[in-house]
């Protein structure tokens, strides 16, 4: 994959996500600028927000199920993370005290104080553990 494929695949995954949960019937917001971590900000029915933040691997990637999510992100309530494998072609949703009871704390390295969480087996197939997180359509 060519550096510009793979500089943009996360964005181009982003979009691709958002426009998946405006068919799913949910009004998405994009901020204009990403220093808070928040991709997308869903309205729900009920008339209450959600942030949420996408993360995206191509199956290029060194660890195509392998995220990564700043500390300070974990346990905010109507947080959620969306993590898509292109590898096996799966997406993954996980609110964000569900993120922090599954994820592990670095502890140290150039992750430290960076949640990290592998939705894959060391054989690159879906992990049973987070098979509950799987979704094909968006619901909140």
């Amino acid at each position: 994959m060519a550096f510009r494929d793979t500089s943009s695949f996360g964005k181009r995954m982003e979009f691709h996500i958002i426009n998946q949960m405006l068919v799913d019937k949910y009004d998405a917001y994009t901020p204009l600028v990403d220093d808070h971590g928040v991709d997308c900000i869903i309205k729900k029915d009920d008339g209450t927000f959600l942030e949420i933040q996408i993360k995206a691997r191509s199956k290029e990637a060194k660890q195509p199920g392998c995220f990564t999510v700043d500390n300070h992100l974990s346990e905010i309530e109507n947080f959620y993370f969306v993590f898509y494998s292109e590898l096996v072609n799966t997406t993954w949703v996980f609110s964000s005290s569900d993120f922090v009871k599954y994820s592990n704390l670095n502890q140290n390295g150039k992750c430290q104080d960076r949640r990290k969480i592998n939705l894959l087996t060391r054989n690159k197939k879906i992990s049973k553990k987070y098979e509950k997180f799987i979704r094909e359509e968006f619901y909140f």
